[in-house]
């Protein structure tokens, strides 16, 4: 995700920030990674590797747990999450519950530090004006 308003979390922001409920996925399982964190482990890895690498923050959450940091950095209640499967998103393609990558080859060959979800949604949240959301 980066911080534009056509990703998941800012599309999260701006309907909870404007108290639209939101559907959120229970049984997904996905590594929400800052598109500036993946530029920063990319130009490091064209320097001097080959082969395959997973680039992924190593943290893993459900889209539910993803809302909740959402809502309490917007300070407003959890009542507008409604729990649901990710198949019953209505999403064009049938959705694996978990989409996590293995990140152990990243993490033994550099000292990565990814920016947390957590981290992403408070910058996001600053840096917006309160109409936007």
């Amino acid at each position: 995700f980066g911080y534009g308003k056509n990703d998941l979390m800012a599309a999260m922001v701006h309907q909870l920030g404007s108290h639209q409920s939101i559907k959120c996925a229970v049984d997904q399982l996905i590594q929400p990674t800052l598109v500036d964190d993946v530029t920063k482990v990319l130009l490091k890895l064209s320097l001097n590797q080959t082969g395959v690498w997973n680039v992924a923050n190593s943290d893993i959450h459900s889209r539910l747990v993803m809302a909740e940091m959402i809502c309490k950095h917007l300070n407003i209640g959890m009542d507008l999450l409604e729990k649901v499967k990710i198949n019953d998103l209505g999403l064009a393609e049938k959705q694996p519950r978990d989409c996590s990558m293995n990140t152990t080859k990243l993490q033994s060959a550099f000292v990565t530090k990814f920016t947390s979800f957590d981290e992403s949604v408070e910058t996001f949240i600053k840096n917006n004006d309160r109409h936007y959301l």
